[in-house]
């Protein structure tokens, strides 16, 4: 195999088969860009190890399966590894499952207790799961840190029942970690925070991520770097267990199915938005900033559904110091719009409602070269109700199963994700030289 066999592999997270003369699969891995990782195993012999040397020479084919995110990689490597057995990976042969935060009901003084346990396996039809994760570190990580917010209960029913003979909760709820609901009183504020942390998992977004934020910012201006970087790390984790993921089984069927799925996904937003034609380039836009501070912008392409990053544009906001969103906003599409060297989008989506969105249209309408591109349609994606409104004004409610809105959801994040990252690095710059 040579390495300008491999030039075509895309930059987008996956799983990847080296395989022999005969087809059979010598080794399966995961990737978050593909390309990258798999021409690491060609980038020089002396950084393999003696195994893995001899595997890519024994290696005549590879394939690749793309997926959307990290965590559909991650079960399907799994997946793979379990079904073939490929002689040079030596971990989850043994059938080993990566862990998942298991929310569980069982019955107590004839009511549902509820609890949160970490579990390697889907165990009940009932219980709500969160992950997987890929090592059991992050998921005791995370809930050490929510029960601290959110205090609740993981007791056995034989721990339960004694406290609840003692008439005194155990040690965790001395310490505020535990609302004792072995004690009668108790037991519907165990529920009612298990219930806040199972809200905050599937979303990613309550108070009590906005005020990690908060506390982020504050311990980069106190030079807490160190405090702040675990902050960060936090609040990456929380939003990785919101992610949703499709089953491995379904890649297996049909490994075009990351292609097939975009193509459905733009066919839908097409129709939806009454199109002239298939939105190959898609340009979503979004501002990050606390009080105005550090503002930054982003801009992040999708073409054909998929993240180009190469393409990828961020802003520093110079004509603004105060929270202005809309005047934010219209600067970086006057900005954008005046790089008459880029290539132009087939639809333009702000995050934000209509406000930002007028913002955005205005400014737009007012760029130089108007005339050239006056019809590039824009839209904005209300973030509290994922509503798709129209340049027009017009409101579109899709269910949150629409393909058109999974695209659109998916790109507004990677806008949001890009601008916050770009934010956070101009906020500890700018600690760390005062």
């Amino acid at each position: 195999m040579e390495r300008k066999d491999l030039l075509d592999i895309p930059q987008l997270p996956g799983v990847y088969l080296f395989k022999d003369k005969k087809g059979t699969p010598l080794y399966v891995g995961k990737a978050v860009n593909l390309k990258s990782r798999v021409l690491s195993y060609f980038a020089s012999d002396n950084l393999l190890g003696p195994k893995t040397k001899i595997m890519v020479q024994r290696a005549v084919k590879l394939d690749f399966i793309k997926v959307d995110s990290e965590i559909e990689s991650l079960l399907l490597e799994a997946d793979l590894i379990r079904q073939f057995k490929p002689k040079y990976n030596i971990s989850l042969k043994d059938d080993k499952k990566y862990p998942l935060i298991e929310i569980y009901g069982e019955k107590r003084d004839n009511k549902i207790f509820k609890g949160i346990r970490i579990s390697r396996t889907k165990r009940s039809m009932t219980s709500k799961y969160f992950g997987p994760f890929p090592d059991g570190n992050t998921p005791r990580e995370v809930l050490k840190i929510l029960r601290r917010a959110y205090p609740y209960a993981n007791c056995s029913k034989n721990k339960f029942y004694l406290y609840q003979k003692l008439i005194r909760p155990c040690l965790y709820g001395k310490i505020s970690l535990c609302p004792a609901p072995c004690l009668k009183e108790n037991f519907d504020k165990n529920a009612q925070n298990i219930y806040k942390i199972r809200n905050l998992l599937k979303s990613g977004k309550t108070p009590l991520t906005k005020k990690m934020e908060g506390d982020m910012a504050t311990a980069s201006r106190e030079e807490r770097f160190e405090d702040a970087a675990k902050i960060r790390d936090l609040l990456s984790r929380i939003q990785y267990l919101s992610q949703t993921f499709t089953p491995p089984v379904e890649f297996i069927k049909n490994p075009g199915l990351e292609s097939d799925t975009r193509q459905k996904e733009l066919k839908e937003l097409k129709t939806i938005l009454n199109l002239p034609k298939i939105p190959n380039r898609i340009e979503f836009f979004d501002i990050s900033n606390i009080s105005g501070k550090h503002a930054t912008g982003s801009m992040i392409v999708l073409i054909k559904g998929t993240p180009k990053k190469d393409l990828y544009k961020r802003f520093k906001i110079k004509t603004k110091d105060s929270p202005d969103d809309f005047a934010m906003i219209a600067e970086v599409i006057k900005r954008r719009f005046s790089h008459n060297d880029w290539d132009y989008p087939d639809l333009v989506v702000v995050d934000g409602g209509l406000g930002q969105l007028s913002s955005t249209v205005f400014a737009f309408n007012n760029i130089p070269n108007y005339s050239n591109i006056s019809k590039i349609p824009f839209i904005g994606l209300a973030k509290k109700h994922e509503i798709v409104i129209k340049s027009n004004g017009d409101q579109i409610k899709l269910l949150g199963t629409h393909p058109a809105l999974k695209l659109l959801i998916r790109g507004r994040d990677e806008a949001h994700r890009f601008a916050k990252a770009y934010f956070t690095k101009l906020l500890l710059k700018s600690a760390t030289s005062s």
